[in-house]
């Protein structure tokens, strides 16, 4: 026999129920960030070939009006170049018989790097510009070296004629990366190249088979050739190809046409009935499969993604020429894969509108609709519910048109609210209660004292608790999730977090909150503990209930993990809600201190589920309680 000290395995346990009570009281904590500003802006080339910024929804009247120094330039793309959060603009252009490549930030947070680069009070900068030795004329940005944040850059050029390895692969891709670990968007090298004969048409990136790495897809319209590759540090390595130059492809997209896993890849070509003009991809045993398809006449010519209504998959956007013998059939439509009702416009005659882009340009939650023609750029404002738009009669390149957050770390030295995370997404077995999650709210501009007030956009039941550590900034909104009576499935809401003055940049600000409800079991307690103090001959046998709880009507069953002569079980198994009982002997116990676990199994249509309880039997000659000192 012996005593229960500080070290023994019994009063580690016990230290570890007083450190887990103190950390559920105290609130789970939260990572720091900065939260995105909720409108996006949209970046287009006129047809002067300088880069212009439209941002349809300004915050708090500060509207980015960015446009470039210099004009030339033939296509654009956006990503996040310095890992801060917002986007930047990457962008080719010509220059004589040579080309330029060029990274703009069009909003800097700070004082400005140089007083003339200054626009509407907004600061901007060049981060990054380079002469290349061939006319340039494709442009994309993707994640194809996850070492490093931010994303990368590829582009396609044509090569000088002594800089050809192969007389028939006169073209060249290229991949940038950041030069160091920590991304400023100023210094790149080159990841890896790829020369081609093929004259690309267009290039895409995203995530097909879920590593983390994004794929690349070429589109080249004169030769109807789609071809998909995985990036290597050898170049491209080709793992899906389709050609026909009889029904050739035109455009690809890639984004979540299904809801939840790595994205899918959209791709429009011109074929007649009965084959299919749109089709959806997606990643299988290592190549794609066509998983959805339409047939449309006249067939698209160009499709872009956007979740127009805001539940977590894309829609499909297309535009397509209708001839007269056609009319009045829509040039723009939508469409989704499980519906096919959306709005539809049969825009200008002349069939003038070729390409668009996708985004939440009003912080709603929901994406936007911006399609572009030479002399117009058309809004949609409503897109899941009618054609509502606003128009920006502006010349353009009529091709090179990308929408994305700009400004997501403010405009200037105003406070701002920013949240961590932006999201929060809990998932709960059936009828199960979450630990308090705490969310970051602070002035992430200048750190002021900021008065706010949360609330919830709509009221509902299974956000048990909502509450402010304190009313000013910096604060944690504390939330707690609730699945009790709760159907199984995704429930969204969001959090509203207000200031409470006016010149506060980014409010309202809104996090998004999911509970994903999933069938399983819940275990009350989490573990059973049997304490004979003091230890000696002959000791009664306890028992303890063992609650199952969890979705309701499950059959289970409950087996002992380990083989314990000491431990005994009684009505193990039955349905939930239900009890084991959990008898223990301990005079059958091998030591003093024992422990094995109760092994909870059901059945589901989702599968198998299964919770395990621990068992501690401690048998000590005394107890000692020390003092606790709190600092």
């Amino acid at each position: 026999m012996r005593t229960l000290h500080p070290g023994h395995p019994g009063a580690l346990f016990l230290a570890a129920l007083l450190c887990l009570a103190a950390l559920l009281a105290a609130g789970t904590p939260a990572a720091r960030g900065q939260s995105e500003n909720g409108d996006e802006e949209v970046v287009y080339i006129g047809q002067d070939g300088v880069i212009r910024v439209w941002d349809p929804t300004p915050v708090n009247g500060r509207e980015v009006q960015w446009v470039s120094p210099s004009a030339g330039w033939i296509d654009l793309a956006l990503g996040d170049f310095n890992a801060d959060g917002d986007f930047e603009i990457v962008a080719i252009g010509a220059d004589g018989a040579t080309g330029k490549l060029a990274v703009f930030d069009p909003v800097v947070v700070g004082p400005a790097p140089n007083p003339d680069q200054v626009i509407n009070g907004i600061p901007w900068d060049t981060l990054y510009a380079v002469n290349l030795p061939g006319i340039p004329s494709l442009v994309a940005t993707g994640e194809f070296d996850t070492a490093r944040p931010g994303h990368e850059i590829i582009y396609k050029y044509l090569l000088p004629v002594q800089d050809r390895v192969k007389p028939d692969d006169p073209f060249r891709f290229v991949i940038l990366r950041a030069a160091a670990a920590q991304p400023d968007g100023r210094s790149w090298n080159v990841l890896t190249t790829q020369d081609t004969g093929n004259d690309w048409t267009q290039v895409a990136a995203g995530n097909l088979d879920g590593s983390g790495i994004d794929e690349i897809a070429l589109v080249d319209r004169e030769r109807g050739n789609l071809s998909v590759y995985r990036v290597t540090a050898n170049g491209f390595e080709r793992f899906y190809r389709n050609s026909a130059q009889e029904r050739p492809w035109q455009a690809v997209a890639f984004g979540q046409f299904l809801a939840g896993g790595p994205a899918e890849l959209l791709a429009v070509r011109s074929a007649d009935s009965p084959l299919a003009n749109l089709l959806a991809f997606q990643y299988v045993a290592d190549t794609l499969d066509d998983f959805y398809s339409r047939f449309f006449l006249p067939p698209p010519k160009f499709v872009f993604l956007a979740d127009v209504d805001g539940d977590g998959d894309d829609e499909a956007a297309m535009l397509r020429v209708v001839r007269p013998e056609f009319e009045p059939r829509a040039r723009l439509f939508i469409r989704s894969n499980n519906r096919d009702d959306w709005m539809e416009d049969t825009l200008d005659a002349d069939n003038g509108y070729r390409v668009g882009a996708g985004g939440d340009v009003d912080g709603d939650g929901r994406d936007e609709l911006v399609i572009m023609r030479d002399n117009r750029l058309r809004l949609y404002t409503q897109p899941e519910i009618d054609v509502s738009r606003v128009e920006r009669e502006v010349g353009t390149n009529e091709h090179s048109i990308q929408i994305a957050n700009l400004d997501a770390n403010g405009v200037g030295d105003r406070p701002r609210l920013g949240a961590a995370p932006t999201t929060l997404s809990v998932e709960l077995v059936a009828n199960a209660e979450s630990d308090p999650y705490g969310i970051a709210v602070s002035d992430v501009t200048t750190g002021s004292a900021v008065p706010i007030s949360a609330r919830l956009e709509s009221s509902v039941a299974w956000i048990s608790s909502l509450s402010l550590s304190r009313d000013t900034t910096p604060t944690t909104v504390e939330v707690r999730f609730n699945a009790r009576d709760l159907p199984l499935g995704t429930h969204t809401t969001r959090l509203i977090v207000e200031a409470e003055e006016a010149g506060v940049d980014n409010s309202p600000l809104f996090v998004n909150l999911t509970l994903t409800v999933r069938p399983g079991l819940i275990l009350d307690p989490e573990s059973l503990n049997f304490h004979y103090v003091p230890c000696g001959p002959n000791l009664p046998a306890q028992t303890q209930a063992l609650h199952v709880g969890g979705t309701a009507g499950l059959s289970y069953a409950a087996t002992i993990t380990d083989e314990a002569a000491w431990l005994e079980l009684d009505q193990a198994s039955g349905t939930t809600p239900g009890t084991v009982l959990v008898t223990v002997n301990p005079n059958d116990r091998p030591a003093d201190f024992v422990s094995t676990g109760v092994r909870v199994v059901a059945s589901t249509e989702q599968g198998v589920v299964e919770q395990v309880a621990r068992v501690n039997l401690l048998c000590a000659a005394s107890q000692i309680f020390l003092p606790v000192i709190a600092r």
